[in-house]
Order: structure tokens, then sequence, then C-alpha cells
């Protein structure tokens, strides 16, 4: 069970990326591009250049959860870009 509690650091990227990305290519841009450990149980937001979905990816002590929205309709109001 996936639990995300006030102590859980999240981070959202203010640059979209490519959605072919799969979990080995997001932890390797969290490390180079934020300079992180994907493995420190926070949690990191991603968007697409059309701002229609939104990948989730955190590490909870035994494996990645990965989640992705597609939406079928709109844009996400992505407020960094």
């Amino acid at each position: 069970m996936l639990q995300i509690g006030a102590q859980t650091k999240i981070y959202i990227s203010t640059f979209a990326i490519d959605f072919r990305l799969g979990i080995d290519g997001l932890c390797a841009m969290i490390k180079s591009q934020f300079n992180l450990d994907p493995m420190t149980g926070a949690l990191f937001a991603f968007t697409n250049n059309r701002k229609s979905g939104i990948k989730f990816i955190i590490y909870d002590g035994q494996g990645y959860w990965f989640c992705y929205k597609r939406l079928s309709q709109g844009r996400i109001q992505w407020w960094l870009s």
C-alpha cells in the first residue's frame, strides 16, 4: 500500500519530459536533472509538452510506484510553466 504522509517530499518538474520514458528513464532523469536519489521515498511529478498527461514516481522501500494519468480532453493546469 502506498502511503504519502506529511513527511513525504514532493518534487514537481518545471520542464516537460518525453512520456516514452519509463521507470528507469525517469530515475536517470531524477539523478541527472535534480541531482537527487530516486530511492529516498520522495514523490516526483512530471508532465508532457501538451499538458495532456501527468506521471508520478515514488519508491516505497520495496519497489517503485509508477502512476500515469492521460486526460481524454482538456489539459492539466501546470502553474509552473
